[in-house]
């Protein structure tokens, strides 16, 4: 049966992965303990989890339009959350933190546009591994080992029937997020690679572990100037109470971009499908209002403390 290329499909065609490109093929720095932590608290309260915020509480996200638009806009969305969800506030969180999730392996996430009978719209996830753009097509080369699996060779779609979302270019854009995971995987070992662990270990005089702690973590706070964050370290060993919390707030105002980059690219993908509904979160903590809050800290008019709860999402 021929396949209108052109057309959306009323079920996904492109593999979402393939087994036999596992991690190792991939890089291992994604399994590095620094890339991990760092991604999942991208993550991690990009939402307030379950639709719900302590730090704010006149947090609530309103879908617009008539109800057929809305429900085409809430099918689109159920299409990427985990589970059904009956809460608005639920249904948009759920969905942009999978799309995050999506994002972070690579700075950027394709998904298949759908169409099933009742002409809802549908997302699918599917890798970018062996995925390739000529002339306004997507080819997806199945792997041999993973033929038999998907009982298909090749995939080949038009690019309507694909969305793309990448990492803000204010962050780095994909290919900077990418050597960002790169950079933060190498020199971050008990000891630098050019050692001999053996001699360090006979001779610990020769070798300065407390010094090379306090440049390895002045490297990664380097690398991770547009990001802000503190992997975690919430020690006062090498750094001092205000530089911590202001790497705390920059790491929440990151979140806020990314936040709103998403929000904007589902409404720009609601025009592009014609759906005449719009996103519209209300009450967390915007890049303008964090960006005056970090003015106040430089300026002591704001407490510590405070800044930390009213830049947060949770």
């Amino acid at each position: 049966m021929l396949i209108n290329l052109f057309k959306h499909s009323e079920t996904p065609q492109f593999c979402r992965f393939f087994s036999s490109l596992n991690e190792s093929k991939r890089g291992k720095h994604y399994r590095n303990t620094n890339v991990h932590i760092f991604t999942e608290e991208i993550h991690l309260v990009i939402m307030p989890i379950g639709g719900r915020s302590r730090s704010c509480p006149d947090f609530s996200i309103n879908i617009t339009g008539d109800e057929n638009n809305k429900e085409q806009a809430h099918k689109l969305l159920n299409s990427l959350a985990s589970h059904n969800r009956l809460s608005v506030n639920e249904l948009v969180c759920d969905a942009i933190d999978n799309i995050v999730k999506s994002m972070l392996h690579k700075g950027f996430a394709y998904f298949e546009i759908t169409q099933d009978t009742s002409d809802y719209y549908q997302l699918g996830n599917f890798t970018s591994d062996r995925l390739a753009n000529f002339l306004g097509l997507h080819f997806q080369f199945v792997p041999i080992a993973d033929r038999n699996m998907w009982n298909k060779k090749v995939v080949v779609k038009a690019s309507n029937s694909i969305w793309k979302i990448k990492i803000p270019k204010v962050l780095g854009g994909d290919s900077g997020y990418r050597e960002l995971l790169r950079s933060l995987a190498n020199n971050t070992d008990m000891y630098p690679k050019c050692f001999d662990i053996e001699s360090i270990t006979t001779n610990p005089a020769q070798f300065d572990f407390k010094e090379y702690v306090n440049q390895t973590k002045i490297y990664q706070y380097r690398l991770l100037a547009l990001w802000g964050g503190t992997l975690r370290h919430n020690s006062t060993d090498h750094i001092n109470e205000y530089y911590l919390i202001y790497r705390k707030v920059r790491f929440n105002r990151a979140q806020a971009i990314l936040r709103e980059h998403v929000v904007k690219e589902l409404n720009t993908l609601l025009v592009r499908l014609k759906i005449k509904s719009k996103i519209e979160v209300f009450g967390l903590p915007t890049v303008e209002f964090i960006d005056n809050q970090l003015k106040k800290l430089e300026t002591g008019e704001i407490e510590l403390a405070e800044i930390i709860n009213s830049t947060s999402a949770s």
